[in-house]
């Protein structure tokens, strides 16, 4: 999931760009992507992460805190890699490897 969310930034980059701009410029941008991307995104997840504390996979931690805490590692990640990163991409699997053991194990 999260090398699909870079491709998808990586391919739309410009237009991302633009519309992440423009939003604190016009409310009606900010809560379309509130209500469209941010409220299914965040339903999903913690339901993802109710399953996975239902199986003992990881710690009893608080939905929302652990959901917040997902996310800022995702973002972080993301945003090192298209404004800070300019290492080549033989790694990226590793990155992405390790950033889902961070977030896991830091759940866990």
């Amino acid at each position: 999931m999260l090398e699909n969310r870079r491709n998808f930034i990586q391919e739309n980059y410009p237009i991302l760009k633009i519309f992440f701009q423009e939003m604190p410029f016009h409310p009606e941008i900010k809560h379309s992507y509130w209500d469209f991307i941010v409220q299914p995104l965040q339903e999903r997840l913690r339901s993802i992460i109710k399953k996975f504390q239902d199986a003992g996979q990881i710690s009893k931690t608080p939905i929302e805190m652990a959901l917040k805490l997902t996310i800022y590692v995702t973002v972080g990640f993301l945003l090192d890699e298209f404004l800070f990163n300019d290492s080549e991409e033989s790694n990226m699997e590793e990155r992405i490897d390790t950033t889902i053991s961070f977030i896991v194990k830091g759940l866990s």
